[in-house]
């Protein structure tokens, strides 16, 4: 995670080559915040000769922040790893 004096930023690799995910977010303290921010971005491709144009989606609501990650808690509904009992052996 990077960091300046008013906002904390990442980016991460969401597993495809040239497909990644940044956000950024105030810090705590900072008056007149703005709504925290997610962009995903895809770059440009050709593949068989067809060219794909970079594209990117941004959301910057918290609503729809939260709106994505629903959809996402609900695309990984049986596909998410099991949580380890605390006394299993």
């Amino acid at each position: 995670m990077q960091s300046n004096t008013m906002f904390e930023f990442d980016s991460v690799c969401l597993g495809a080559v040239g497909i990644t995910a940044a956000w950024r977010r105030h810090k705590v303290d900072v008056k007149n915040r703005y709504a925290p921010m997610l962009i995903i971005s895809q770059c440009g491709s050709v593949d068989e000769g067809v060219h794909v144009p970079a594209a990117d989606v941004t959301v910057t609501t918290v609503q729809g922040l939260l709106a994505l990650r629903n959809a996402i808690d609900e695309a990984l509904r049986y596909d998410m790893p099991q949580q380890a009992e605390p006394n299993a052996k």
